[in-house]
């Protein structure tokens, strides 16, 4: 699972985006919206499962550290779960997913529980389709005015845009500088 591009521009050493669409942008005009969940990654691979592990880049990865990408001073990856990290515990508290894909494990005592949920459980990543947004349009809004209002009246982490079966972009709700969760 590569980083994905956010689809306004984020000045250098800003938090919040501006109006000015990125490369991502002209992607998701004909993209499917669905919701970015905020949990921790995870990968199903023939079978076996895997967490997503991040490596800063001037250390030696762990052993099994199967890189992805370089972005910034990062190594970006998958490892397998440790039952004797306490990091890794949750992702082998449930029965991993039968189906090859990314997922995100939510739930409690995962990155805090922002989704609120009661259980923990895998979701596998562009799988859940946002609904119709309360907004005049009636459609998941892809212009920097409407998507910060659409932020202000969903409770969401943020949105990716999938496009054939691939995330082609993304926005959240703390680019538009409001809080989460």
């Amino acid at each position: 699972m590569k980083k994905i591009q956010t689809i306004f521009n984020r000045p250098e050493s800003q938090k919040l985006v501006v109006p000015v669409p990125t490369e991502a942008y002209q992607l998701c005009v004909l993209s499917i919206p669905t919701l970015k969940r905020d949990g921790a990654a995870a990968m199903v691979l023939n079978g076996t499962l895997y967490r997503r592990r991040i490596c800063p880049i001037d250390k030696v990865p762990p052993k099994g550290f199967v890189e992805v990408e370089v972005f910034g001073n990062k190594r970006y990856g998958w490892i397998l779960p440790d039952p004797t990290n306490p990091e890794d515990k949750y992702y082998l508290s449930i029965d991993a997913p039968k189906i090859d894909g990314t997922y995100e494990l939510i739930g409690p005592k995962v990155q805090g529980n922002a989704e609120r949920e009661l259980n923990r459980k895998f979701v596998l990543h562009g799988s859940e389709e946002l609904p119709t947004a309360p907004v005049p349009t009636g459609d998941v809004p892809r212009d920097f005015e409407r998507l910060k209002t659409y932020f202000d009246l969903n409770h969401l982490e943020g949105i990716v845009y999938w496009k054939n079966g691939s995330p082609v972009g993304k926005i959240k709700r703390r680019d538009f500088g409001y809080r989460w969760p």
